[in-house]
Formats: structure tokens, C-alpha cells, sequence
């Protein structure tokens, strides 16, 4: 008796956690595969297909039971996610599915090292072309979870996105080229990385998504080349903000599930004055999709959200300028200054970019990662009056985002 009271005092918590885990594995997994075998069997009892088929609808039901589109929840796969980001968070752990939990519990990925030489030659040949023909260029760089200027890293792991950032830009700057540092702006106006970002999701939030877009707006009114700008358009106070509680799992959660580091609110931000933008036309080129409207129906795929959430199929971020796309084009008939913008950026720039669509006559932009038509030749065609390139810290020399513009 001695010996069962001292095994059982060394029974910690985390002994019982594991044993709840196996037993719930093992509930859930028959409760999954006993529908499987009844359909398998009913199969085999009403049509005698012969084992061949007999396989067949076995591996259709088993991709069933791993498809996040299947109706079943028994048999969705987001079951068996949202139970092991339960049970990790129960046991403490701080890493999951190529996810860390930061200190803030933000959920972000690791940046390795990288050489950006490549990437500053050609956002210097563009920059320099821009100025020979007398026009504007300007290359933005966003912030990635992880911060600069704070450590909430857990111990044991090293990142490198702010570095290789900072390689960047002390390259840029040797060559002249015009920059913001979105993380110098943050650290100087005292926004936290915790209000910023998404807790599931990489990208930062729609609303300093409009604060990027004012920044902006700012750099071409000093420079000049939007000086009839109207001071409304860029002013958060113009603005509706409307907050979905709880409606977005992003990228990281849809790995780790809705327990491991919860679920994100997500807000829609339109215009109070719903006639701005009524001149503006929005289309993919080389598609038949057009929209044309105020600027809150071309700004908006309201398609991306659902009456209720949907955790792992639905992507609200996408919301945002009808989510990524190679190309797209915006015209504005009563835009307050008649000059064309070339816009570039990677997925950060969703959030962004389409606000300037209400000061510019045309816009379009490019995301180089889907991007394949010949750059130079539209460039040499076009000669924007200004370019603007924003893109993460985390992308700034990533095989999609090292751009090579011209030859």
C-alpha cells in the first residue's frame, strides 16, 4: 500500500494531461473510423464492386475524413487540430507545427538569415529609372511580429527578420533610394507589436493597415506628388470601423487550432460618406471580373466572410482589395489629382494599397509573386508618375519578393 500512495504522489498534472490526451485520441479516432466502416460495408452489401472499389471508397472516405470542406465535423480535420492546440497549451508548450508562441502569445514563424544584395540592385535600378524620368519612387518596409526593439522571443530561439531588414535599407540608404521604416514610425508614436498584429495570423491588423496608407499619403504630399490630395481620405476619423468579434483564425492558428492561442476579432474599415469613390472602377486584368461604384463596393469581397465563423476554410484578410491577385487596376474619374501610381506588394499591402485608389486617377498594382508578364515592357509603356513598394520585413528578400524588375 506504502509503495501505490508514493506512486501515486509523483503524479503530476502533465502524467494526467498525457493519459487524458490518449484516451480522448482513441475516442475521437473510432468515432471518425466507425462511420468509415459502416460506409464501406454498405457499399460492399448493395452493389459487390470487387476489392478494387472496395479500396477506392475506402481512400474516399479517409480523404473525407482529413478534408476541412467535409460537413461532417465528426470527420473534419479541424477537430483533431483545435484538440492537440488544447492539449499543447494545457502541457505549456511554446512550439507547435512550425509555429512559436511569443511572449505577448502572438503566434509567428522564424526568419532565417539571408543575403539582400539582390534585392537592393533592383529596388535601386527601379528607383534610378524612376529618377531619371523625372518621377517618384518609394519603398516601404512593414513590420513582422517579431519586434526590434523588444525581446519576447522565447529562450532557445533566434530570429533574424529585423536584421536582415536593417541590411537592406543601410543598403538602400548608400544608394540613395527613399524609404520609410514603418518600425521606427511604430517605436516613435509608441504602438505596441501586441495591437498591431493579429494573435493567429502574420499580418498586421486592417487598422494599421490604414495607418501604413496615411504614412504614406504623408511622403507624397511633402514630395509633392500628390499635393491636392484631400486631407479627409487618409484621417481614420472619416471612418467606420466595424469589429467581428472573433471571427478570424489566420494562418498560424489554422495550424495550431482555436485553443492554442485563441480566435482574432476583425474589423472592416468603409468610408462614413458612402458616396466617396463613386467614379472609382475596379477590374483583374486578364480576367472578365470589373466592379464598378463607391469606393466601399470596390474596396471590399464581402464574399470572404461568413454569417457565422469558419474557422478553417474562410479567410477574411482576403476582404481586403479581393485578396491577392497578380494584377490589378483601379480608375478614378473624380479622383482630386490626375496621376497614375504603380503599386507593388506582397500580402501586407492588402490592408493598404487600395486606399490610395480614392487620390489617384489610375492605380494599378502588382504582386510579384504571381506576377509573370514582362515588367519592363509595361513599365516603359506606362512611366508611373509614382511607384510605391511595401512588403514585410519577414519578405524583403524571400524568392517571391526579390524583384527583378529590368534587365
Amino acid at each position: 500500500m506504502d509503495k501505490l500512495l508514493k506512486a501515486i504522489k509523483k503524479i503530476t498534472y502533465k502524467h494526467m494531461l498525457a493519459v487524458a490526451f490518449l484516451f480522448a485520441i482513441m475516442y475521437t479516432g473510432a468515432v471518425a473510423f466507425l462511420p468509415t466502416i459502416y460506409n464501406v460495408g454498405e457499399y460492399i452489401k448493395t452493389t459487390s464492386p470487387g476489392i478494387v472499389a472496395v479500396r477506392d471508397m475506402a481512400d474516399n472516405e479517409y480523404r473525407n475524413m482529413l478534408s476541412f470542406n467535409n460537413s461532417n465535423s465528426l470527420t473534419d480535420k479541424g477537430i483533431y487540430i483545435d484538440f492537440n492546440g488544447l492539449m499543447a497549451r494545457a502541457m505549456g508548450q511554446r512550439f507547435m507545427n512550425e509555429r512559436i508562441k511569443l511572449d505577448n502569445g502572438h503566434l509567428t514563424q522564424i526568419a532565417r538569415k539571408q543575403d539582400v544584395s539582390l534585392a537592393a540592385t533592383q529596388l535601386t535600378k527601379l528607383c534610378n529609372a524612376q529618377k531619371e524620368n523625372g518621377r517618384a519612387f518609394l519603398f516601404v518596409v512593414a513590420p513582422f511580429q517579431v519586434p526590434k526593439y523588444e525581446d519576447i522571443m522565447p529562450a532557445g530561439y533566434e530570429d533574424f527578420v529585423n536584421d536582415n531588414a536593417d541590411d537592406l535599407l543601410e543598403l538602400l540608404r548608400a544608394n540613395e533610394v527613399p524609404f520609410i521604416d514603418l518600425r521606427e514610425e511604430m517605436k516613435n508614436e509608441g504602438i505596441s507589436y501586441s495591437e498591431a498584429f493579429f494573435v493567429t495570423d502574420h499580418h498586421w491588423t486592417p487598422e494599421m493597415g490604414f495607418w501604413a496608407y496615411a504614412k504614406i499619403i504623408d511622403y507624397l504630399k511633402r514630395e509633392g506628388v500628390a499635393p491636392e490630395t484631400s486631407e479627409r481620405f487618409s484621417d481614420i476619423s472619416e471612418y467606420d470601423i466595424e469589429i467581428k468579434n472573433d471571427l478570424f483564425l489566420g494562418s498560424s492558428g489554422k495550424r495550431t487550432g482555436r485553443y492554442f492561442a485563441g480566435a482574432d476579432d476583425f474589423s472592416i474599415i468603409s468610408p462614413k460618406d458612402s458616396n466617396w469613390g463613386n467614379g472609382i472602377t475596379f477590374s483583374l486584368p486578364g480576367t472578365d471580373f470589373s466592379v464598378q461604384g463607391s469606393f466601399g463596393d470596390i474596396l471590399f469581397n464581402r464574399n470572404r466572410l461568413n454569417a457565422e465563423p469558419n474557422y478553417f476554410n474562410a479567410n477574411p484578410y482576403g476582404l481586403y482589395g479581393f485578396g491577392d491577385a497578380a494584377e490589378k487596376h483601379y480608375s478614378n474619374s473624380n479622383a482630386p489629382a490626375d496621376f497614375n501610381i504603380l503599386t507593388i506588394g506582397d500580402s501586407f499591402a492588402l490592408a493598404t494599397f487600395p486606399y490610395l485608389s480614392l487620390n489617384a486617377g489610375v492605380m494599378d498594382h502588382f504582386d510579384m509573386r504571381y506576377y509573370k508578364n514582362d515588367f519592363s515592357e509595361y513599365y516603359n509603356d506606362t512611366l508611373p508618375d509614382a511607384i510605391i513598394i511595401l512588403v514585410t520585413a519577414h519578405g524583403v528578400v524571400s524568392e517571391n519578393t526579390t524583384y527583378e524588375f529590368l534587365p
